[in-house]
């Protein structure tokens, strides 16, 4: 074998750890992921693309928004975010009833389940229930 050779691999070895370990190529092998997925039924597990939900309780979305008990939303998007730190679903919806009609709002904190496995979204039905 050649000495050289070894010393070289090895010294190559060395800074490739040495740089992920800094973390000057985790960046960029970690940025931050969305999947617009609202057109594929299969990743919408309890929710369904255009579904009515009724707020069964006041809740204050992500927004600051206070959210009135009877208040109607629209299931309009669902998306998978990725990143280092978290891996959620978001799903957005449009409040069709009081102050803010017309808006569009994330149900972030209201949602659960896989962004990696489909059919795992889920609501807390203490909060909601689907509009019949």
């Amino acid at each position: 074998m050649n000495p050289t050779l070894i010393k070289r691999t090895g010294h190559l070895i060395l800074v490739t750890v040495m740089f992920l370990l800094n973390g000057c190529l985790l960046p960029h092998a970690f940025s931050n992921k969305t999947v617009d997925v609202t057109d594929n039924s299969a990743w919408w597990g309890q929710l369904a693309k255009g579904e009515v939900l009724q707020a069964k309780q006041d809740a204050r979305l992500y927004s600051g928004w206070l959210l009135l008990k009877g208040t109607r939303l629209r299931c309009v998007k669902l998306e998978r975010f990725f990143s280092l730190e978290d891996s959620r679903y978001q799903v957005y919806t449009e409040i069709l009833d009081g102050e803010f009609k017309g808006n569009v709002v994330t149900l972030l904190g209201f949602v659960y389940g896989n962004p990696e496995i489909k059919g795992s979204l889920g609501y807390y039905t203490n909060y909601f229930e689907p509009v019949k």
